[in-house]
């Protein structure tokens, strides 16, 4: 059970890397924006 619970973990974590490699690029950006952002306004 360990063994399988931890290849799916992996999967898991390479096939949410693979996604954000190929479109999120720009989201992530407009994240840190926004955090920058909301850390200003508590500073």
């Amino acid at each position: 059970m360990d063994i399988f619970n931890g290849s799916t973990a992996k999967t898991t974590a390479v096939s949410s890397i693979e996604i954000l490699d190929d479109d999120d690029v720009e989201s992530v950006d407009d994240i840190d924006m926004e955090l920058e952002k909301e850390l200003a306004d508590l500073a």
